[in-house]
C-alpha cells in the first residue's frame, strides 16, 4: 500500500472463523512511506441483534478492529529492492480473538515479490501462526497472481485490475482458492477492492514542480480590479506606495487551503505587472483578518509561475506571528456584508456493535453565517433529518433516542481577534448552542514563528434553564500540538483538562496529512467525577474538505460546503466489554474554530514556504480563462 492512498475491500470470507463465509470489509491506509493502517469489520450477518436469543445463525461473530504494519526505514534494503516489516493484526475492541504479531521480508525480483515471516497469534481464531510464505507475480499492468501458505495451509489468488478515471481511482476483482482440504476458509470466493488517493491536489504522489499546464496571461493594470472579482475576490483593496503594488484580498473562494488563493491572485498580479521588475505585496485575510503575505517582483514570480525556475526575492510568510514584523506594510483590509451559506453533512452511527454491522442517521447541517463587521460573524446552524438511516434509529430501534432531530442546533456571535506581534489569536463565542444552551466560550491559540508548537486554551460555561438537574456546563482544557516536520505532515496533539460532560482527563492525537485529508489515531482516557472508573477509548478521525477547491459564488452571496468535516470511529479498550459509552471526551463544537478557520492549523512560516510549491499548483489548476 502506497502513501497518501486508501484502499477499500470486500469479500465474502471470514479466514479463520467457525462459519468462514459472511461480509468482511476492509480499510487500509498508507499514512507514511513506512507506516500502514487497516480497519476490518467483519460478520457473519449484517443486521441480526446478537443480544437476542436465536436471532442470529450458529457461530456468528462481528469483528470490528484495526491492524498496523510498520516497515523498516533503511536505504540499503530500499537499494535490494527488500524490506523489513513487523505488524499487529485484530488490535483494539474488547474481542481480539484473530490478534497475531508478526515480521516479515520481502525481496522483489524483476516483476515477483517473494515474502516469508513468522507469526505468533494470541486470538483463538487467529490464523497467522508459526511461518508464512507467499509470492507475487505482476505480468502487467491490470493483472496480478498470488500463492501464500500458513503453516500447512496453502490459498490462490488472481486478480484483474482497471483504472477509473475519476479521481484517480482504480478497482481490482479476486478470485481467491484454498488449495488444500482445511476449514480455515470457504473452498473459493470473490472480492473486489477500490484504491482511492487520499491527496486531492496531487493524487499522482509527491507533485512534480517543475511543470505547469498554463502560462500567465497578460492583462491590462487596469483591469487587475475586475480580473481578482473574476476569480472570486470581491471588493480587493489595490494600492501603489512607494512604487510597491499593494494588494489585499478577503479569502471566501479557496477554502482548502490559503496558498490556493495566493496562487490564483498572484497569476492576475503577475498578469498585469510581469512584464515589469515593479515590487509587490499580495496579502490573503480571512474574516477580515491577515493570513499570509506573498511579496517580491512581478516579472520574477511570473517567470517562476511559467517555468518553475527559482525566484529569489518572493517570500511566503506568515501574519499571525510576530516573523517579520519589520517588512510589513501597513494595509486596509476589505470587509463587506456578504452572508454565506455553508451545507454539510451529518451522521450519527454505531460501528460494529452487537446491534448490528453499521447503523446511522444522516441528515443535513445547514449553516447560515453573517458578517457583521471585521472578524465578527453571526452563526446560525440547523440540523435536519434527511430519513436516510437503518431500522435502529427508527421508531421502537435501539439507537431511536440518539436519532437526528429537526432543530436550530445553534445561535452564537463569534469574535476574533488576532495579536500577530503576541503569535496569538482569541475566539470570543455568545449565545446558544446544542439548540438549548446558552453561554459563552472563549479559545486562543498562540503559536511559534515557524508554526510547529501551538498551545490552545479553551473556556466555556452554558446554562440550561428547561432541565431541573444537570443543567449546567462549565469545561476547560488546554491542548499542545507539535508539527514533526516542516510540511505539517505529522502532528501530535495532547488535549487535557475537563470535557463538556463534566469528565477530566485527555485524548492524545497523532495526525497523518495526507494534502487537504487528515487522518487521525487517538487514545482517550477519562473519569466521570462521580468516581466511576476511568473510561478509554481508541479511535480514529477523518477530517477532509466538503466543498470545491475553487467555488467563487456571487459578489453579495455565497453557497459552499465546509473546508473540513469531520467522521469518527472509536471503541472502547482496556475493558473486557465493549459496551457502547456516549459522552466521553467530548469537545464542544461551535462552528468553524480557530483552528479551521486559519488554513486548518497550518498558518506558521515553516508549512507555508515549504509548501510554495501549492501557489504554482493552484495558479495552474485553478486560474480559468
Amino acid at each position: 500500500m502506497h502513501s497518501s492512498e486508501a484502499v477499500v475491500d470486500y469479500s465474502k470470507a471470514l479466514p479463520g472463523a467457525r462459519a468462514s463465509r459472511g461480509h468482511n470489509f476492509q480499510v487500509g491506509f498508507g499514512l507514511t512511506d513506512n507506516f500502514e493502517l487497516v480497519g476490518k469489520l467483519a460478520t457473519q450477518n449484517l443486521n441480526c441483534n446478537m443480544f437476542a436469543a436465536g436471532a442470529c445463525p450458529p457461530d456468528t461473530i462481528r469483528d470490528f478492529s484495526a491492524s498496523v504494519k510498520w516497515r523498516l526505514a533503511s536505504d540499503w534494503l530500499d537499494a535490494q529492492n527488500a524490506a523489513l516489516a513487523v505488524g499487529a493484526t485484530d488490535v483494539g475492541g474488547a474481542a481480539v480473538r484473530f490478534k497475531s504479531y508478526y515480521a516479515v521480508g520481502t525481496k522483489t525480483i524483476d516483476n515477483v515479490d517473494f515474502h516469508a515471516g513468522v507469526a505468533q497469534a494470541k486470538g483463538d481464531l487467529a490464523i497467522l501462526q508459526g511461518s508464512f510464505a507467499g509470492v507475487d507475480i505482476n505480468p502487467n499492468n491490470w493483472s496480478k497472481l498470488s500463492l501464500q501458505t500458513i503453516g500447512s495451509n496453502s490459498w490462490a489468488h488472481a486478480a484483474l485490475l482497471s483504472p477509473i478515471t475519476v479521481g484517480g481511482v482504480s478497482a481490482s476483482a479476486t478470485f481467491s482458492a484454498r488449495l488444500n482440504n482445511n476449514a480455515l476458509s470457504p473452498r473459493e470466493w470473490f472480492g473486489v477492492a477500490f484504491n482511492i488517493p487520499l491527496d486531492g491536489v496531487t493524487p499522482a504522489g509527491m507533485p512534480d514542480r517543475t511543470k505547469t499546464t498554463r502560462l500567465v496571461r497578460s492583462i491590462d493594470p487596469a483591469s487587475l480590479r475586475q480580473e481578482l472579482e473574476r476569480h472570486g475576490f470581491f471588493r480587493p483593496v489595490i494600492t501603489e506606495e512607494s512604487g510597491s503594488i499593494q494588494v489585499t484580498l478577503n479569502n471566501t473562494a479557496y477554502l482548502w487551503n490559503a496558498l490556493d488563493a495566493a496562487g490564483v491572485a498572484l497569476g492576475a498580479i503577475t498578469g498585469a505587472y510581469g512584464d515589469s521588475a515593479k515590487p509587490f505585496e499580495l496579502t490573503i485575510a480571512t474574516r477580515g483578518i491577515p493570513v499570509l503575505r506573498v511579496a517580491g517582483t512581478a516579472s520574477c514570480a511570473k517567470e517562476w509561475l511559467n517555468t518553475g525556475k527559482s525566484c529569489g526575492d518572493l517570500q511566503v510568510y506568515s501574519l499571525l506571528t510576530q516573523h517579520q514584523d519589520s517588512k510589513r506594510s501597513k494595509v486596509s483590509i476589505p470587509w463587506h456584508f456578504r452572508p454565506e451559506l455553508a451545507i454539510s453533512p451529518v451522521i450519527t452511527s454505531a460501528v460494529g456493535t452487537e446491534f448490528g454491522t453499521l447503523d446511522f442517521d444522516i441528515g443535513a447541517s445547514i449553516n447560515a453565517i453573517v458578517p457583521l463587521w471585521k472578524g465578527a460573524t453571526w452563526d446560525i446552524n440547523r440540523i435536519e433529518p434527511l430519513g436516510i438511516n437503518t431500522d435502529d434509529f427508527r421508531k421502537d430501534g435501539v439507537y431511536y433516542n440518539s436519532r437526528l432531530r429537526s432543530a436550530i442546533n445553534r445561535r452564537m456571535l463569534h469574535q476574533l481577534i488576532s495579536a500577530p506581534s503576541l503569535n496569538s489569536q482569541v475566539r470570543l463565542s455568545v449565545g446558544t448552542a446544542y439548540t438549548a444552551w446558552s453561554g459563552q466560550q472563549l479559545e486562543t491559540l498562540t503559536q511559534s514563528n515557524d508554526g510547529r508548537h501551538r498551545l490552545g486554551l479553551q473556556f466555556g460555561q452554558f446554562e440550561n434553564e428547561s432541565l431541573i438537574r444537570n443543567n449546567s456546563r462549565d469545561y476547560h482544557f488546554a491542548s499542545y500540538r507539535f508539527a514533526n516536520n516542516a510540511q505539517h505532515t505529522l502532528s501530535t496533539e495532547i488535549v487535557y483538562g475537563k470535557f463538556w460532560a463534566g469528565d477530566k482527563g485527555y485524548q492524545i492525537t497523532q495526525r497523518f496529512w495526507q494534502g487537504d485529508t487528515t487522518i487521525g489515531i487517538y487514545l482517550r482516557r477519562t473519569q466521570m467525577p462521580d468516581g466511576t472508573p476511568i473510561v478509554s477509548f481508541a479511535g480514529i478521525q477523518f477530517t477532509i474538505p466538503i466543498t470545491p477547491r475553487r467555488n467563487t459564488g456571487y459578489e453579495h452571496f455565497g453557497l459552499r460546503g465546509v473546508n473540513q468535516w469531520t467522521y469518527a470511529m472509536e471503541s472502547r479498550i482496556f475493558n473486557r466489554e465493549n459496551l457502547l459509552t456516549p459522552g466521553y471526551g467530548e469537545i464542544p463544537r461551535l462552528g468553524e474554530n480557530l483552528q479551521q478557520t486559519f488554513n486548518r492549523d497550518r498558518s506558521g512560516n515553516s508549512y507555508l514556504a515549504d509548501e510554495e510549491w501549492r501557489i504554482r499548483n493552484a495558479f495552474s489548476e485553478l486560474s480559468n480563462r
